[in-house]
């Protein structure tokens, strides 16, 4: 895995934003468990997806709203 977080990021917008698939290959060890690098990289991988996308939702969900507002009239 990339390690840190900026680079998944690149990575999500090189594959996820030309309508590809994020593989992360994040393989367990013999216990069956992740790595603790992987998993810091991860969530703040998950952060950074958060931050970015939290406006974005928002304004979509107040453009759903003003839909079903206008709906009801």
């Amino acid at each position: 895995m990339s390690g840190q977080p900026e680079n998944l990021m690149e990575l999500y917008y090189s594959s996820v934003g030309r309508n590809s698939s994020l593989l992360l290959n994040v393989p367990p060890d013999r216990k069956g468990l992740l790595h603790e690098n992987d998993i810091k990289a991860l969530m703040g991988f998950k952060e950074l997806l958060n931050k970015e996308f939290e406006k974005r939702s928002c304004k979509r969900q107040e453009s759903i709203c003003n839909i079903k507002k206008r709906q009801r009239i």
